[in-house]
């Protein structure tokens, strides 16, 4: 996640390293006596740091031991606030790129299931499927996390952007988090990846991304950082990778290419008519929707811009303040959302129906009717599901409307 080739890039600049995550909480506290360090945690991004951890739980059944890790590194955060934030939502704008992202799933899953009807050994497939596993796994420690601090589901706003404004707004000492959107965003708080390990003293160690490092590396001012990770193809603009590597080249000559790129503009603010300007230049034609990226890109990065409150809360999430620390909470911020996902996996497909009875498309009816149950009697509103309704298709988007209940129901305010 986040932008690609960066981690490699830093690290290759000797601007990631270990650090003893509990020498430095150690440090802070004796600095700062009357003060908990605050630490924010991207959840999805740090249940995703202990899966990779436990490849042997790709076989399932092991929800046990997964519970006794995270329990096992949350007690080493005693003496710290913490805070969680998770996404309930997909923002319009990413659309593109969660299809994909599935489509490559689904792919590697093709792959695994092969390799288990070859009877391939277990040491061979961990060597072939190093990161997956179930997330079902990850249900278990969402439900433990409120017992370590603060769970905040992310509806108002993309998660990653509530993340870095609620840490520099509350002086955070680090966010937890292994996305390298993160060196972009504003802030002195630190940044830690989301994957732990023990030392031998039973010290948390994980590695530090040094934010500060990149403007000097790059010559860059930290606000003309938003432009070059959108030019190196970010979650906005990662579908249109292959014209971006036609102009600006790979790897680490990319980042020298888009840098110079970025600084010979001489600006950090752009205007609809600069960014009109810097399409027709990259990709040799422009529109409307091309720019309309490129500044949803560049908005992204800038916690305090208005896109970021790109829903009105109040109208299309009229219960959430009611339903608050409910178990039915997250359930209604995700039904209500416009985008709505089927991530239907290999093996859920693989044995589906077909027509009528195929499972996907009775989930997308069904969803239908969850939003005529929800959403007034609005015969304009319509909403997009994300899914792969068939093993030989790609996930795609399909914009829906609500099917109402038959008979008019009582207002539900």
């Amino acid at each position: 996640m986040g932008i690609p080739g960066m981690k490699t890039f830093l690290s290759e600049n000797q601007a990631i390293a270990p650090i003893n995550v509990s020498e430095v909480l150690e440090q802070y506290k004796r600095n700062n006596p009357n003060k908990k360090p605050l630490i924010v945690i991207d959840f999805p991004n740090f249940c995703n740091g202990i899966l990779k951890r436990f490849s042997e739980f790709i076989y399932g059944g092991r929800h046990f031991q997964m519970q006794q890790y995270f329990e096992l590194i949350m007690e080493k955060f005693l003496g710290c606030d913490l805070v969680f934030f998770t996404d309930c939502n997909i923002q319009d704008g990413k659309r593109a790129e969660w299809l994909n992202r599935r489509n490559q799933d689904f792919g590697r899953y093709q792959n695994l299931y092969r390799s288990i009807e070859e009877s391939i050994t277990s040491n061979a497939l961990m060597g072939i499927v190093p990161d997956m596993t179930l997330r079902s796994v990850c249900f278990e420690i969402e439900r433990l996390a409120p017992k370590f601090g603060q769970f905040y589901y992310s509806y108002k706003r993309e998660c990653d952007v509530e993340i870095a404004r609620y840490a520099m707004e509350n002086n955070a000492l680090a966010v937890i988090s292994s996305d390298t959107d993160f060196v972009i965003f504003p802030g002195q708080w630190k940044l830690w990846a989301g994957e732990f390990s023990l030392d031998n003293s039973g010290s948390i160690i994980t590695t530090e991304y040094n934010r500060n490092a990149l403007t000097n590396l790059l010559s860059l001012s930290h606000d003309q950082l938003p432009l070059f990770a959108t030019l190196l193809g970010n979650d906005f603009t990662k579908r249109f990778s292959r014209q971006l590597v036609r102009k600006f080249g790979y790897g680490l000559e990319s980042k020298i290419n888009v840098s110079n790129y970025v600084r010979n503009l001489n600006s950090a603010f752009f205007s609809d008519l600069d960014l009109v300007r810097i399409t027709q230049d990259i990709f040799g034609y422009t529109n409307r929707e091309l720019q309309q990226i490129f500044r949803q890109s560049l908005d992204f990065y800038d916690i305090d811009s208005p896109m970021h409150i790109w829903i009105d809360a109040n109208s299309l999430y009229p219960f959430a303040d009611q339903l608050s620390g409910t178990a039915i909470y997250p359930t209604y911020l995700m039904i209500m959302s416009k985008v709505q996902c089927i991530s239907m996996g290999y093996y859920d497909m693989l044995q589906g129906g077909r027509g009528n009875r195929n499972l996907p498309r009775v989930l997308i009816e069904w969803m239908k009717r969850k939003k005529g149950v929800l959403h007034n009697d609005d015969a304009t509103y319509t909403f997009y599901i994300l899914a792969k309704t068939d093993y030989n298709r790609d996930f795609q988007e399909y914009r829906e409307r609500p099917v109402y209940p038959p008979s008019r129901c009582s207002s539900m305010q």
